[in-house]
């Protein structure tokens, strides 16, 4: 069982898409419907490339963002002759989002790639990732390799096969994220918070804003909150006092830890951040 959600406006939604030389198409794939950007070579004087037999070049996202993110590579690439996609991955923006957890794992998410892949008629393909998508793109490249030929990782270095799962390490070095008197805030721990979803909901503008844009050296406000303890005190965070629990401490999301700029810098503009879909954390995109 999934859910999703239709974009806010389709037609406003594929107007900024055609700005990049986009088509946003959806496609019911591995059991959930995925919404991708997709942009068709172009034939030029300067490149070789048969616009029929263009190599596939597959963008993969990280968090929190969608298609949206690769809008200037999709065009750039795609004039070089190029066929270039970017979905919108699971739980992002106008692709489905389950409810069930393990939905999530390395394997549905590969699926999901490798379907998009098959659908639009390729056997194999260029990958190119970033963030939480470079993760992915080195884990396509171990699983399917005869498929993901090439990949491209930013941000993210491979790190070999782990000892311990992740989250079992990062409590290590952390705490438990229920401790509320000695865990230390880490952004993925806090998102195992029930709740978590609803604190970015509360203000996703403001949330966004502040992930996408601060940048050390930019002319920014101080966060509201210094300490390095996932839970503080209500009243420091700004926020009632949680009700029935033993004492006043609230656990404190991300961005209220990062300095807020005080305006936007060059490359993005206001137009650039919003909330896809109020009261749905796991939608919020880059667009």
């Amino acid at each position: 069982m999934s859910t999703q959600r239709e974009p806010l406006n389709p037609a406003h939604e594929q107007k900024v898409a055609a700005k990049f030389g986009c088509v946003l198409k959806t496609a019911h794939l591995n059991g959930i419907r995925i919404r991708y950007a997709e942009a068709q070579p172009t034939p030029t004087a300067t490149n070789n490339f048969d616009a029929e037999k263009a190599p596939l070049v597959f963008f993969v996202h990280g968090w929190p963002e969608s298609w949206y993110s690769w809008r200037h590579q999709l065009r750039a690439l795609s004039a070089a002759g190029f066929r270039c996609v970017a979905p919108d991955m699971r739980g992002y923006g106008g692709t489905s989002s389950p409810k069930v957890v393990h939905d999530y794992n390395v394997y549905a998410l590969a699926g999901d790639a490798l379907a998009l892949v098959h659908h639009l008629g390729f056997s194999r393909c260029v990958l190119v990732g970033h963030d939480w998508g470079a993760w992915l793109t080195w884990h396509l490249a171990l699983l399917h390799p005869a498929v993901f030929t090439t990949i491209c990782a930013m941000s993210v270095p491979y790190g070999g096969y782990p000892k311990v799962p992740l989250l079992t390490a990062l409590r290590k070095t952390y705490g438990n994220e229920t401790d509320r008197k000695n865990a230390k805030f880490q952004y993925m721990l806090h998102h195992n918070l029930p709740g978590s979803g609803a604190q970015y909901d509360a203000d996703i503008r403001d949330a966004l804003y502040r992930i996408y844009t601060f940048l050390p050296g930019i002319e920014s406000d101080m966060p509201e909150v210094k300490s390095s303890k996932l839970y503080i005190p209500a009243k420091a965070a700004g926020v009632d006092p949680p009700q029935g629990a033993a004492d006043d401490l609230v656990p404190v999301g991300f961005w209220k830890r990062i300095p807020r700029p005080k305006k936007f810098p060059k490359w993005i503009s206001s137009e650039d951040v919003r909330p896809a879909s109020p009261g749905r954390h796991s939608n919020v995109i880059l667009r």
